[in-house]
């Protein structure tokens, strides 16, 4: 007998109709299919196929048929095969669809979540003391993603001194229990701190306006408890220290601006009429029997800011010092070997920076490095974004954040590995706390999130910390984005 065959028709995205004979497919014909299935309970999954060629159920003759693949049949190939599907295995999200808050590429265009971010949680982390003068409590991060701040505070039998506290993990409270940070001299009349986790300890850097020579650098380090401390005597003085630490800690760098700080004190914020050095000073090993600087550099002879230079720890004891200049920002790669062997640090200049007053760095797992600043003077003030790569070339073109009187004080900036985008803020005039989202390669994601009223904020891991000041004490608040109910 003559071996019978069945006319199937196999269906798809494409049309085709195919003559296989019933050992052709596994020795059984699919006489109907259903629409709408996924790939694995697709019956015509079972027709063999490569590449981007598939067999998909033809709604109207209920027959199998070969086209391009589309694994979650709807109806958009993906883009590997021609389509606009970027997740062809979720039938939710393509090329068109509507963007849901469930912090997937629903649209297929690159972005996640855009326009649709909030506030969904903003909670007291922490009340501190009342502070002392120059208060300007300042954010870090140690490896652990544990926030860490520290400020001045009025001594309870006078003087001031330095207090330190703990905003993430799962112990967030004082560093130290008492007034005093590291140590209970409060003589030294400490003013900007920072202070950064060490271990099982903390180091700190600050202006000692007393006890040392005026205007000297002042650090501590401490490792369960156990604190050393010294002085660093500079011919002008000390203004506006940034503190990293690099190799576990193994090694501290420090970057100021060598100006006596009662000098830093009468300028305003747009007074650019004076200059003033940019000093980096490295600082031996937090656990060395003794603490002392071992070097010293200045990286640029006429700049000055009256706000923090930014000090960026990177991997294979790199960093980056940056601060603003004329021509825009200026930003220095030093190794810690390079600057021991007394080795010039390269610089490069952004551009579409000019007129800064401020600047914040972050990078991400990529190398990529943002930076903002706070550009030009009110009422035509403006906060703008550059992107550039682990070279330091710019990756795309320079972004404005926010511009004119909604601008109030230096922003800051972080990576989200979670969300795979950077997060800027800033003080609006109103005082109040605002966000902005931008893409890996810059592009905004919609506009701003009002955050909290604060004066003094930073950002910290996936959520910002705020810090808000009100009748004279610090509340530390934490606040998490998300898709608000």
């Amino acid at each position: 007998m003559r071996p019978r065959y069945f006319l199937l028709g196999l269906t798809g995205v494409c049309a085709g109709t195919l003559v296989w004979g019933c050992g052709d497919i596994g020795g059984y014909e699919i006489v109907y299919c259903s629409v709408g299935q996924s790939a694995g309970a697709d019956p015509c999954a079972r027709l063999s196929a490569s590449g981007c060629q598939a067999y998909h159920c033809n709604a109207a003759s209920r027959r199998c048929e070969e086209g391009v693949r589309d694994d979650d049949c709807d109806g958009d190939a993906g883009m590997e095969c021609g389509g606009e599907d970027c997740d062809d295995l979720d039938g939710a999200n393509r090329g068109g669809s509507q963007e849901r808050c469930d912090g997937l590429d629903n649209t297929c265009d690159g972005l996640v979540d855009e326009g649709l971010i909030g506030v969904v949680s903003d909670s007291k982390v922490f009340d501190a003391l009342a502070l002392g003068e120059d208060a300007e409590p300042q954010l870090t991060l140690n490896a652990a993603g544990d926030a860490v701040a520290a400020y001045v505070v009025g001594a309870p039998s006078g003087g001031s001194c330095l207090q330190a506290v703990r905003l993430g993990g799962t112990r967030p409270g004082y560093l130290y229990e008492g007034c005093s940070f590291l140590a209970d001299e409060t003589s030294i009349a400490p003013r900007q701190p920072q202070v950064q986790l060490v271990g099982d300890g903390a180091a700190a850097v600050f202006v000692a306006t007393s006890g040392c020579a005026k205007g000297a650098l002042g650090y501590r380090f401490s490792n369960g408890g156990a604190a050393t401390s010294a002085c660093s005597d500079l011919p002008n003085g000390v203004a506006l220290p940034s503190l990293a630490l690099l190799g576990g800690a193994a090694v501290a760098y420090v970057a100021f601006y060598d100006v006596a700080v009662a000098e830093r004190d009468s300028l305003s914020d747009c007074d650019a009429a004076f200059s003033a050095p940019l000093v980096l000073a490295r600082i031996a090993s937090p656990k060395a029997p003794k603490v002392s600087s071992s070097a010293m550099r200045v990286l640029s002879e006429h700049t000055l800011s009256l706000r923090p230079p930014a000090l960026l720890a990177l991997d294979a004891g790199q960093f980056l010092v940056a601060s603003p200049a004329g021509e825009g920002v200026s930003i220095w790669r030093v190794s810690d070997e390079e600057f021991v062997a007394d080795s010039d640090a390269p610089m490069r200049t952004v551009a579409g920076l000019e007129s800064a007053r401020s600047v914040a760095i972050a990078a991400n797992p990529n190398g990529e490095v943002a930076v903002v600043s706070e550009v030009g003077c009110p009422p035509n003030q403006s906060v703008r974004l550059a992107l550039l790569d682990s070279t330091l070339e710019p990756i795309s073109a320079v972004q404005e954040v926010v511009g004119g009187e909604a601008v109030a004080t230096q922003p800051s900036v972080r990576w989200s590995d979670q969300r795979k985008e950077w997060l800027v803020t800033w003080l609006s005039t109103g005082s109040k706390a605002q966000l902005r989202r931008f893409a890996a390669t810059a592009e905004p994601l919609g506009a701003a999130v009002s955050l909290a009223d604060g004066a003094r904020f930073a950002l910290a891991q996936e959520a910002p910390l705020v810090l808000s000041e009100a009748s004279g004490t610090t509340n530390f608040r934490a606040v998490t984005l998300g898709c608000p109910r």
